[in-house]
């Protein structure tokens, strides 16, 4: 539904774009799309958006087994020594933790310390500012 109104409008983008003197400026004005465009954002938000539930299981799996996130060791242990720790996790199927802490790179409170998901993606932790306030 949300996809065949965005493909309204943009046809009626298209067609007032194109049309020599706004010849069809009148049918876009009567075809509304404005109005088409916001009525499809405010179902998908009531039928989809608000009735997601995060899998918060799955979701700590993916953010353990991220690649990605070794790369914040970088400016403590170089790129040739975290492409090692990528390269080991990935051929032995393992956690980058697990793979720096078997290289004996680093320690495990210091890559823990590093590469802290919530703080490299710059998650507001409200529970943890409280203190400081």
């Amino acid at each position: 539904m949300l996809t065949s109104s965005c493909a309204a409008v943009y046809g009626d983008n298209a067609d007032l774009n194109t049309s020599p003197n706004g010849v069809f400026t009148e049918a876009i004005w009567n075809n509304s799309s404005s109005l088409v465009l916001g009525d499809a954002c405010r179902t998908f938000d009531e039928r989809v958006v608000k009735a997601l539930q995060v899998d918060t299981t799955r979701l700590a799996t993916n953010v353990e087994n991220a690649l990605l996130s070794v790369t914040a060791l970088n400016p403590v242990l170089g790129y040739d020594a975290v492409a090692r720790i990528t390269r080991l996790a990935l051929q032995e199927g393992i956690t980058p933790r697990a793979a720096a802490l078997s290289l004996g790179l680093i320690d495990a409170d210091q890559y823990d310390r590093i590469v802290d998901p919530a703080r490299l993606a710059g998650v507001w932790n409200a529970s943890a500012d409280a203190g400081s306030i």
